[in-house]
């Protein structure tokens, strides 16, 4: 697999979590710049303890 690939996959699979949770947040009225903050951090994390070996 060469690395551009395997960067495009990565980039797919953390644009499809973070769509993921702002489906989960929409509707919500507690949607602010706080929140968003808050659920950007929150897939950060996951997306990085998900993609160790």
């Amino acid at each position: 697999m060469t690395k551009s690939s395997s960067t495009q996959s990565q980039q797919d699979c953390q644009a499809k979590m973070i769509n993921e949770a702002n489906n989960q947040y929409r509707g919500s009225e507690d949607v602010d710049s706080r929140g968003a903050l808050r659920n950007w951090l929150a897939v950060r994390f996951l997306y990085q303890r998900r993609s160790e070996p």
